[in-house]
């Protein structure tokens, strides 16, 4: 059998003008790892990108400042009591977290709430916040203490109601000795045709080591939506 049409059963040399390579997989890349020598390198990972290491190319996470927010994770609400990020994710990786909400609906009227635990979900902390939040045409609301509330007034769970869209700020939630601060910008239809948008602010007043994200209605469940989580990374 032949390979080529040199009449050889053998890949072509690099320095006659061929690889040197018989096979691939899909993915692969070719490179020079010495000289008139071409070799293979494999995919890499998902999310990873091609660096070089001991001068040829290979794959890796991206770390440092230049990499900016990394996708983390993503959960999708579907009637759900709470949506939570737990240690798999939330580490001390990242000193600025954002979590991006889109098609946020409940099953009934209820503001959107967060809560943190420092123990991966076994406590979660229902008391010892500061936050408000203030929507347009509303009015502040200030002395939350049982949870961080992303709005003012309810995100309606009418089907003309809802649909809600938040980018919600979390800052040192893995950090020892500051506290978690919470800041958020959205929008929603609070009724057929009129829209709301809404921003806040708050924090967890103890200055304690938090691994577990929650996000809550104040009323019921949470009947659609998806969470997408980013970290930023620290230069």
């Amino acid at each position: 059998m032949t390979i080529n049409s040199w009449g050889s059963d053998e890949p072509v040399e690099a320095t006659k003008g061929g690889t040197g390579q018989s096979t691939y997989s899909t993915g692969d890349i070719l490179y020079a790892s010495a000289a008139n020598t071409w070799s293979k390198l494999a995919a890499g990972t998902d999310g990873h990108v091609l660096t070089l290491a001991s001068g040829v190319p290979s794959w890796a996470a991206p770390s440092g400042g230049a990499s900016g927010w990394t996708f983390l994770s993503s959960a999708t609400a579907s009637n759900s009591a709470n949506i939570n990020f737990d240690n798999a994710v939330i580490t001390a990786t990242y000193d600025v977290y954002c979590v991006v909400w889109h098609n946020y609906q409940p099953a009934s009227d209820s503001t959107l709430l967060l809560q943190v635990s420092p123990d991966n979900g076994t406590t979660i902390r229902t008391s010892g916040y500061d936050a408000s939040a203030y929507q347009e045409g509303s009015t502040t609301e200030d002395n939350i203490t049982t949870a961080i509330n992303l709005t003012s007034d309810s995100v309606g769970g009418g089907t003309d109601e809802g649909h809600g869209i938040f980018v919600v700020y979390i800052a040192f939630p893995s950090a020892v000795g500051i506290k978690t601060h919470v800041s958020s910008i959205g929008g929603f239809y609070d009724s057929a045709n009129s829209l709301a948008n809404s921003s806040s602010y708050g924090k967890y007043d103890t200055a304690e080591w938090c691994n577990y994200i929650r996000f809550l209605g104040s009323t019921g469940n949470i009947d659609t939506g998806t969470a997408n989580l980013y970290g930023l990374a620290k230069s």
